[in-house]
């Protein structure tokens, strides 16, 4: 009996194998990530890498005493910094702080009229000190001005109430307010002053010491006493409706509260999800250790600037969904209690956060919904690494890389070292005095998961951090009986041609007596394993839980094929993804123009129905080897994009 051998890629229509997890709609989600980069093009040249000067001083303090002007949009504003030099001697002060606003007079913490010579140019403000300052010294003074800030600072309007609200992120801060704008240097503490007019209502961070009001002018005083990054400072201001909601801990003796700052149109819509921040709170504070600023707040607060974000003690949405609020509470531990040191590294915060809605997707639906999450929601099969090399690129928040692919390398970490040692390693790193309220690399990262589980993991983080792509697995399997058991030849290859991946990778054998699974550690281009069971085995899959980020590349036998059928047309792309381009070339016979057709689709019918071109659809998902053998010619419509699927 003849046979042909059929090679394909193939990824499993996960829908059908996890039927029993609900679906969620996520492509707000790429919409916010690129809304959150609408300002960095004005700011893209600005400086990325701290000065020489830069390095030379360690911020202590900020101090921010803000008077917006909604009628001109003219920020006014003083800030006092204190620092510490960490140089030999230091003469001078450089700050990050944009050419678009003007710089009226520095002056000394303790007068007004003792000012000091300062420069301001090329995005560089440089206070000179007045003497030399020695190793151990701490300096301080005070930075007067205006001017109309970027969006960073958007003076803004929402249902007729003036909305202004901020954010940093990556090198925003610099465009309302001087500062060393870099997640290196964690100011010890922060104060925050608004003075605003009385109907509207100032959310920030930390906790709210004092309201003042002053005829038809309230000013609000926050504190932040935590550690905190100059990208995570914010104000947002509107006549907000505020409510709050308990987060209970110690076993019920303790109580921290939950501000909400909503438009006042937001209240009903919003409210069945904004209640669920306390159960959140609850588990991520099981999962990861409690919650960082426990000693504060947690709050919410609506704002215009496109996205959501995470900022410290008071995450701010422009987009209200369950998922991008566990998001950005997970960030109050990923990235807020422990910052990426620099951009290159921010998976570090992206990917943690990522993951975490994964996690809070299991907590609710049980086992496997981890991994359900993921492959519906996760997949990057793009170019570039996870390390951002190019932080002049907006590539530090590409959505592929920094967040889902990111999110990815926790998935598969958690299946190489076990689910106890994983979450293990997590509290440990959030516990651990060298990073907790400061920052890490990957490599720091690195060392305590290597701490913690005694693995040498130096190629896993390599390979999925440093390296571009995915493994592609091919494989082929037989079976010989040997007396009572069963042996398996198992030959495992690596087809991609950039790289090649160390991964363990789950076997699951089906067999007549039941299923079992075997780890096998694949490391090389090709590779062989010997399993031995003492069941006769019907059927082999790799991965089959999904813990690894991959594309399967079957050899299945065609038997006595006839190729006595025309085309077999087959749709290889998601119509969620591509509507009605899809839609209109399929409509216009873009692919078979007037020859006869069948058609399979790998998906799922969209939900309008399939354009009246197409012949109804032979099956759906995994084409079988026989529906191919019966087919003189293929065509296949695929663009391998978020998990699409490539012939």
């Amino acid at each position: 009996m003849q046979k042909y051998f059929l090679s394909f890629l193939f990824i499993f229509p996960f829908g059908f194998l996890y039927a029993q997890f609900p679906e969620i709609d996520h492509k707000f989600k790429e919409k916010m990530i690129n809304a959150e980069l609408k300002f960095y093009s004005k700011i893209i040249s600005s400086q990325e890498q701290p000065t020489a000067n830069q390095e030379k001083y360690d911020v202590k303090y900020y101090s921010l005493d803000l008077n917006p002007d909604i009628n001109s949009q003219i920020l006014y504003g003083q800030v006092k910094i204190v620092g510490e030099v960490i140089a030999a001697t230091l003469d001078h002060i450089e700050l990050n702080f944009m050419d678009n606003m003007t710089v009226t007079k520095v002056h000394t913490p303790n007068s007004s009229t003792e000012t000091l010579t300062f420069t301001h140019n090329n995005n560089i403000l440089s206070v000179y000190l007045g003497r030399n300052f020695s190793e151990g010294e701490q300096f301080g003074f005070v930075v007067v001005y205006n001017g109309q800030p970027y969006d960073s600072f958007s003076f803004g309007n929402y249902n007729g109430s003036p909305m202004i609200g901020t954010s940093g992120e990556p090198y925003g801060s610099r465009s309302w307010w001087p500062c060393k704008d870099f997640p290196s240097d964690k100011a010890d503490s922060v104060d925050i002053k608004v003075t605003i007019p009385s109907d509207l209502i100032v959310a920030s961070n930390g906790t709210l010491r004092e309201r003042q009001i002053d005829g038809d002018k309230t000013s609000y005083w926050w504190h932040e006493k935590y550690p905190i990054v100059t990208y995570l400072v914010f104000v947002a201001i509107h006549p907000y409706r505020v409510f709050y909601e308990d987060y209970i801990y110690n076993d019920g003796s303790d109580t921290m509260k939950i501000h909400f700052y909503v438009f006042p149109d937001n209240y009903d819509k919003y409210l069945s999800i904004n209640i669920k921040v306390k159960d959140m709170m609850t588990f991520f504070s099981d999962t990861f250790g409690e919650y960082p600023f426990i000693d504060e707040k947690y709050g919410h607060a609506d704002f215009l600037s496109g996205g959501a974000m995470e900022h410290q003690t008071c995450s701010s949405f422009a987009f209200w969904n369950e998922w991008v609020y566990a998001h950005e509470l997970a960030h109050q531990w990923w990235g807020d209690l422990i910052t990426c040191r620099d951009f290159h590294h921010i998976w570090l915060n992206e990917g943690f956060a990522e993951y975490s809605e994964a996690l809070w997707y299991e907590h609710l639906y049980g086992p496997g919904a981890a991994s359900y999450y993921q492959m519906n929601n996760e997949l990057y099969y793009g170019e570039g690494t996870i390390y951002v090399e190019d932080l002049y690129d907006s590539v530090i928040f590409h959505y592929g890389r920094s967040y889902q692919k990111a999110s990815w390398v926790l998935h598969m970490l958690r299946h190489v070292v076990g689910d106890e040692v994983f979450f293990d390693i997590l509290k440990t790193y959030a516990a651990s005095v060298k990073h907790r309220y400061g920052t890490a690399t990957t490599e720091e990262f690195r060392d305590i998961c290597e701490q913690v589980s005694g693995k040498n993991l130096e190629k896993f983080f390599h390979q999925w951090i440093y390296e571009e792509y995915y493994p592609q697995y091919s494989y082929l399997w037989q079976w010989a009986q040997n007396g009572s058991n069963y042996d398996i030849q198992l030959e495992i290859e690596q087809v991609q041609d950039n790289y090649i991946f160390w991964m363990p990778i789950d076997v699951y054998i089906k067999t007549v007596n039941g299923d079992t699974t075997f780890v096998v550690w694949d490391s090389l281009q090709t590779q062989n394993f010997q399993l031995s069971l003492s069941s006769e085995p019907l059927d082999i899959k790799l991965d089959k839980g999904n813990w690894i980020l991959k594309q399967i590349l079957i050899q299945e036998p065609i038997v006595n094929p006839t190729f006595d059928r025309g085309i077999l047309l087959v749709n290889g792309v998601s119509f969620s993804n591509y509507g009605y381009e899809i839609e209109n070339a399929y409509q216009n016979l873009a692919f078979w123009g007037d020859y006869p057709i069948s058609f399979w689709d790998c998906f799922d019918p969209p939900y309008e129905g399939y354009p009246g071109t197409l012949p109804a659809p032979l099956g759906h998902g995994r084409i079988p080897s026989d529906i191919f053998g019966q087919f003189s010619t293929l065509i296949w419509v695929g663009n391998n994009y978020q998990g699409d699927l490539v012939p």
